[in-house]
């Protein structure tokens, strides 16, 4: 805590592979905290009034009055100039409810941006704190900001610099003026400005040889959250990554548990840039190392089709004395897809074998392999009838991608109302991975909208998305479960909206309220999914 104020601190959320930052508080509360201390509410009729009453002697006059201007919505429009200059009140409150106002009203930007720009400069920290908080908020809109927040970043005042950097990063590529700040801050007195510059870097896109440079290095940070952030942000910000991907794959292989997750999760998102390293990917897959293997085998995985060189080496690693490795390499075989068709064979003998480990995986596997893969379809129509309900249903999807076979994707959509559980997910999964091809599902989909489990309503609704491609239902029903108890549920709905993208812009209200979710996963989740719906 510094001077009254709370700071978020950067984590990683590996199982998403994407890094974030808890959002920050202002000085003395958090933006859209509920607390009044006056325990009152505001009485002035109308917003002259209110504006009036900003500039009252009390402190509890001028926080009602703030209050009432941040619910009065576009009414507040003309209280603009008003609010901007309470941003730099003495009480944290009235900044707060000031800053809330504008979020509401600033949703073009560019009224705002000249009455915020000189506030940047300002000889209190608290205002130049809050001020870039607002631009943060005001995300794209704020991209003729762009140099003033990057010079920002060398502002005395920690805040400052994190809220300078995280507005950046909502700018994506309009930040790119102020990538010579950014690569500077790079070197920031502070771990976490550090680690915050290092991730909105990879929000950028492209970037010069220079910014890769600063990464690579960064990768040696003493900071694992700054060496995690860096990881993150190589696999969007080189794409060429030959020589990223040897970085990171020099990280994955040492190190805490962290980074190496990290640098092997960004590895996989260098598809194609990832090949520079494959022959050493390969070269993993037999050394003694338990770790080692498991971490080159998830990584292949994560690389899908770009890793069909690996196939000999996949196909040696489902006879590996680990069952898990066993396991991955099956999962692996099916993600490299029809590149992985020598191996039809080998998951058509798991599949027969009763006693063998993942059937179920060998199954779904054989329909990932494509057209080419035809001969496996006597063993999977004779485990479409298998006593084992997985490998049935593993089978069913698998039949019905490689022959459209209509009682496989009977079987499919009677699965999605079944009394368990997990059969009602699975269904729903592959139903969702086969795409249009399976349209005339998509009523059976509705209806699990309304499923019992939160998590299956969320799944279907990124399901029945994928198979007809009409938004408004699916984006209607995740918008309703970002209200749910279960922080995993909305981490889910995030991730769901950020791959519909633009698709899902009647979320974008929700989600901007989500950025303040307490769990810092789904904030950091909520802010990648605004950015990739195009806010």
């Amino acid at each position: 805590m510094r001077n009254g104020g709370v700071v978020g601190v950067r984590r990683t959320a590996s199982t998403t592979g994407i890094a974030c930052v808890c959002l920050l508080a202002l000085r003395g509360g958090f933006v859209f905290a509920q607390t009044n201390p006056s325990g009152g509410s505001a009485r002035s009729p109308e917003v002259p009034g209110w504006v009036s009453e900003l500039r009252d002697p009390d402190p509890a006059v001028r926080v009602r009055a703030a209050e009432a201007l941040a619910g009065a919505g576009d009414q507040a429009s003309a209280a603009l100039p008003a609010l901007v200059g309470a941003l730099r009140d003495t009480d944290p409150l009235v900044r707060e409810h000031a800053a809330k106002a504008l979020f509401a009203l600033g949703r073009g930007g560019e009224a705002l941006l000249p009455l915020l720009l000189p506030l940047l400069q300002d000889g209190a920290g608290d205002t130049r704190s809050v001020t870039a908080y607002v631009l943060f908020r005001l995300g794209p809109a704020a991209a003729e900001a762009a140099m003033a927040l990057g010079k920002a970043l060398g502002d005395e005042d920690f805040l400052v610099r994190v809220n300078a950097a995280l507005a950046l990063g909502r700018l994506g590529p309009a930040a790119q003026p102020a990538l010579p700040a950014m690569l500077a801050a790079l070197n920031d007195r502070d771990e976490q400005v550090r680690a915050i510059v290092a991730e909105e870097l990879g929000v950028l896109g492209p970037v010069s040889g220079d910014a890769v440079q600063a990464l690579l290095r960064a990768l040696h940070d003493p900071s694992e959250d700054v060496r995690v952030a860096a990881a993150q942000a190589l696999a969007n910000a080189d794409p060429q990554g030959g020589e990223a991907a040897r970085a990171l794959l020099e990280l994955a292989s040492a190190g805490s548990a962290g980074p190496r997750a990290s640098a092997a999760n960004a590895l996989g998102r260098l598809g194609r840039a990832a090949r520079a390293v494959l022959p050493d990917l390969i070269a993993a897959l037999a050394h003694p190392d338990r770790e080692a293997r498991s971490l080159a085998i998830q990584t292949l995985g994560r690389l899908g089709p770009e890793a069909g060189e690996a196939v000999p080496a996949l196909r040696r690693s489902l006879s590996d004395d680990d069952r898990i490795i066993r396991e991955w390499a099956i999962l692996a075989l099916g993600k490299v897809g029809p590149a992985a068709v020598e191996a039809e064979a080998d998951l058509c003998r798991l599949l027969a074998n009763e006693a063998a480990d993942g059937r179920w995986l060998a199954a779904e596997a054989l329909g990932r392999l494509g057209p080419r893969a035809l001969n496996a379809v006597p063993a999977l129509r004779h485990a479409f009838g298998d006593r084992n309900a997985n490998v049935r249903l593993s089978a069913a999807f698998a039949l019905y991608a490689l022959t459209q076979d209509a009682e496989a994707l009977s079987s499919l959509t009677k699965a999605v109302e079944d009394r368990e559980a997990w059969l009602r997910r699975r269904s729903i999964l592959y139903l969702g991975e086969l795409r249009p091809a399976v349209r005339g599902a998509a009523g059976v989909l509705r209806r699990a909208l309304s499923d019992p489990l939160p998590m299956l309503r969320v799944e279907a609704a990124l399901a029945l998305w994928r198979v007809d491609g009409d938004g408004e239902a699916p984006v209607a029903c995740l918008v309703r479960e970002l209200a749910a108890s279960s922080p995993m549920v909305r981490l889910r709905v995030a991730e769901a909206l950020s791959e519909m993208g633009p698709a899902a812009r009647n979320a974008v209200p929700a989600l901007t309220w989500t950025l303040h979710d307490p769990d810092w996963a789904v904030r950091c989740v909520a802010a990648h999914a605004l950015v990739a719906i195009g806010r």
